[in-house]
């Protein structure tokens, strides 16, 4: 780890093509998994946090374990998704 510190990220701060994310939120929705032509498993998720919605693409099995009304941290430059 390079002990660089990542304040917390709300939903209204988010930014296309973002690098450092630290984002708590609450899963509202969870869409068909769908196989992309390269094998791979793709999902959208509707999640939200207290300033507002978003749709995320979760890839493979990662879609397979989250849930309506989870709560996920999304932390390191969106490779680590940690279920609370």
């Amino acid at each position: 780890m390079s002990g660089e510190v990542v304040r917390p990220t709300s939903i209204s701060q988010l930014l296309p093509n973002m690098k450092s994310v630290n984002l708590t939120f609450i899963v509202l929705d969870v869409g068909q998994s769908r196989r992309t032509p390269q094998g791979h498993d793709v999902r959208t998720i509707r999640v939200a946090d207290p300033t507002g919605s978003v749709l995320m693409g979760v890839w493979n099995d990662v879609g397979d374990k989250i849930c309506s009304g989870d709560i996920w941290r999304l932390r390191h430059h969106g490779h680590q998704l940690i279920k609370l």
